[in-house]
């Protein structure tokens, strides 16, 4: 078997395909050919490359040929392909039965049902698409339900409540939600984080009553860390025994898809930060208004400020290893959830594997 020799590269031409492969802007397909030709450079032969980059062996010949013809101009766009000239009558032909009719049976036209009404190949009724741009699998309109109440359910999905204590939004599923409660005044009863909340919620002493708020700090993002489905807290022995069932709760945590319950979660920015949840105090008064997307502490500007000033940042579990990379990098709900070192950078070339 003949193996390609090594791709020669200058200092300049190595710079420039280094930096397309850690670009973040650059194209997956240009980022892939750059990593043919440096890897190439570095004596892989084709098999081996196409292993590396999950592509073909004939892909990673061609751009090798590419390359090595006319440079980095070759890679850097799709070169025309080959193939019969189209001809005009029968383009015509395709372009006005793409537009203007269907088939039989059939909301449009594939490649192969109406090669074979036109007389020519697959391929052929591609590049004509692709030409004059059609795309007839597209769908461009959008057929509305006609159920009545198809917008009331529509808004019963989900909603991004915003407020002086959600400033970047938190998230309720009024689906799951008691209606009664939907629009709800309440003293708040905290809990400082998953512990405490644990340690105290089966108190018969605890201070609550059926009309309170539940809150519970420090279980986002970088709180608990990994913002646990901890935000359906379960409800107090003594309030379950009269028959109640459901009781507003706030945290920066999220819960099952599947759980049910007037929940606030998301809470953006998290208290683990010093976000206004952080701020939260037993017997503060918080409303929620779900019909006006309202979340609100009734707590003056003027305290909050000075309570921000006494607010100290929880220690965090770990100070060292993946926890602390974890806790230090992650973004918050309303940015993804990703770390921040990782935005932009999916699709980076990898160069080889580590045993």
């Amino acid at each position: 078997m003949r193996v390609a020799s090594a791709i020669e590269l200058s200092g300049e031409q190595r710079t420039k395909l280094l930096k397309l492969v850690q670009s973040q802007t650059a194209s997956v397909r240009l980022v892939r050919r750059c990593a043919i030709v440096l890897l190439a450079h570095d004596g892989y032969d084709n098999i081996t490359i196409a292993d590396m980059l999950d592509t073909g062996r004939i892909q990673v010949a061609r751009w090798r040929e590419r390359f090595v013809a006319a440079g980095l101009a070759a890679i850097e766009k799709d070169l025309p392909r080959g193939g019969r000239p189209i001809d005009s009558a029968k383009e015509a032909q395709i372009v006005q039965m793409t537009t203007q009719s269907k088939p039989e049976a059939a909301t449009h036209w594939s490649t192969r049902s109406l090669a074979k009404v036109v007389g020519v190949s697959d391929t052929m009724v591609h590049r004509v698409w692709r030409k004059n741009g059609l795309k007839p699998h597209l769908v461009r309109g959008f057929k509305v339900s006609r159920d009545p109440k198809f917008a009331q359910k529509l808004e019963d999905i989900i909603a991004v409540l915003r407020g002086n204590l959600s400033p970047r939004g938190a998230v309720i599923k009024p689906s799951a939600a008691t209606p009664a409660l939907m629009v709800h005044t309440g003293r708040a009863v905290v809990f400082e984080n998953i512990e405490d909340f644990h340690a105290r919620i089966d108190d018969e002493n605890l201070d609550i009553e059926e009309n309170c708020i539940m809150v519970l700090k420090n279980c986002g993002p970088k709180g608990y860390p990994g913002m646990a489905e901890v935000g359906n807290m379960p409800l107090p022995p003594k309030i379950l025994r009269k028959g109640i069932t459901d009781m507003v709760r706030i945290s920066d945590a999220r819960m099952s898809g599947t759980a049910y319950g007037t929940v606030v979660l998301h809470v953006v920015p998290e208290a683990a930060i010093g976000g206004p949840l952080a701020l939260v105090q037993n017997g503060d008064i918080i409303e929620l208004d779900v019909p006006k997307r309202l979340l609100h502490l009734h707590v003056s500007d003027e305290e909050l400020a000075k309570r921000q000033t006494l607010w100290k940042a929880p220690e965090p579990p770990l100070s060292s290893g993946y926890w602390k990379l974890y806790i230090d990098h992650v973004l918050q709900a309303d940015e993804g959830l990703d770390l921040d070192f990782l935005v932009g950078k999916r699709g980076s070339f990898v160069p080889r594997d580590n045993h």
